[in-house]
């Protein structure tokens, strides 16, 4: 590990590098609906994501604003990627819709492994894989928490510019965030809901 990075940065990035997984399966369904040129799209515009560790290609000498950049592009890749797809075929959100949710079961799996997982580990889990800006932004807040449920609301969204400069629709952005979610929390055997606008619960069934 670099000497100029933390945690909080590696751990920052492996949500940014999840994002981009998911934007790369996006732009394979985009293909099949005949956007052939939407991966060449967004690279040229937003800049293609680097496999290399962390501490080769970051810069050490700006290390936040390095890492602010890259949440913006992984962000306009997601709603420019999504947006267009609709605009082509607007049904196809119901298979957006799968592919965060199969994302989401994934990420659970990592959960399941520990033998005495509580809620507040799942929580934990949530945030450790969605990106919501810088974690100085503190978008999410928990709101309850008990042996049986959780709830968190989103206490500022840090999504909505993005949306909004595609000519997207940021109420798409939450479906979706909604989607994984339950894909999350049904790997888990936990039901989720939405108990209010952007609001949110994990209880156990």
């Amino acid at each position: 590990m670099s000497a100029f990075l933390g945690p909080i940065h590696y751990w920052l990035y492996g949500k940014i590098e999840l994002q981009e997984k998911i934007v790369a399966k996006v732009v394979v369904l985009g293909d099949k609906k005949g956007l052939s040129e939407l991966g060449e799209t967004l690279a040229q515009k937003y800049g293609v994501f680097s496999t290399r560790p962390l501490e080769e290609i970051i810069d050490e000498g700006n290390i936040h604003g390095w890492l602010q950049d890259k949440v913006s592009r992984v962000e306009y890749k997601l709603a420019e990627s999504v947006t267009e797809i609709l605009k082509k075929d607007a049904g196809a959100l119901e298979e957006i819709k799968g592919i965060f949710s199969e994302s989401g079961a994934e990420a659970a799996q990592e959960l399941l492994r520990e033998e005495d997982l509580n809620l507040s580990g799942v929580f934990k889990g949530i945030t450790d894989k969605l990106l919501d800006g810088m974690p100085c932004d503190h978008a999410l807040a928990l709101t309850k928490q008990d042996v049986d449920a959780i709830e968190w609301r989103v206490m500022q969204c840090v999504h909505t510019t993005y949306w909004d400069e595609v000519g997207g629709d940021i109420e798409v952005f939450y479906a979706l965030r909604e989607a994984w979610l339950e894909g999350f929390s049904k790997a888990l055997g936990l039901s989720f809901s939405k108990t209010a606008e952007r609001s949110y619960m994990i209880s156990r069934v």
